[in-house]
């Protein structure tokens, strides 16, 4: 076991046996390659492509199998987006070309969601965040076999919400008898109220 969290082996064209199992691994690349054995299973994992590994068919077959690629273990963040429901961006985390790799996802019964949409964000809201989690399963594309790769997903609560850039500007001064500028418009701060006082533009 070590510390490793990305593994390349594109360039290991003649490499014949792969064991990396129980490792820190959330990267893990093959290039085109024939092996005899991979182990890569209980790692941190979110996704995994081995469309263009060959394994023989022979050892596929036998008793003890020569690839073992779950479960996969990862830590996945939840944004906050209100007071009920967050964000977790799959794109993010497998690639917005990947999201249709992914498969039986399942949350614990606290949490409800809506889905991933087109461009891998799921929102979810939960009553417990301490027991929340989730798992699903990830088309590893390993030739024409319909191989999926279980992964086991702990919530990573962000609670900060995203404020806009310009929101973030305005509310640096809770009030202001003198005019303030963003852009090219002037305005006044008091409390949260912005007044436009001015605007310095051509106008059109």
């Amino acid at each position: 076991k070590n510390q490793l969290h990305k593994l390349n082996l594109e360039d290991n064209p003649k490499l014949l046996e792969v064991y990396c199992s129980e490792n820190e691994l959330e990267e893990l690349k093959f290039g085109k390659q024939n092996l005899q054995v991979l182990h890569c299973e209980k790692n941190h994992l979110p996704a995994l492509d081995l469309g263009n590994v060959h394994i023989a068919e022979q050892n596929i077959k036998t008793q003890d199998s020569p690839v073992l690629f779950s479960p996969q273990i990862v830590k996945i963040e939840a944004k906050k987006v209100d007071d009920t429901q967050w964000s977790i961006d799959f794109g993010s985390c497998v690639g917005k070309e990947n999201i249709d790799r992914i498969s039986n996802l399942q949350f614990s019964e606290e949490v409800q969601n809506t889905g991933i949409d087109a461009d891998g964000i799921l929102l979810i809201s939960a009553e417990n965040e301490n027991t929340a989690n989730f798992s699903y399963d990830y088309l590893i594309g390993y030739e024409e076999n319909d191989f999926t790769m279980e992964v086991n997903a702990e919530i990573v609560w962000n609670t900060e919400l995203e404020e806009n850039g310009e929101t973030d500007d305005l509310r640096e001064v809770s009030y202001s008898t003198d005019d303030l500028t963003c852009g090219d418009y002037k305005y006044r701060l008091d409390g949260d109220k912005a007044t436009i006082t001015g605007y310095t533009g051509n106008a059109s």
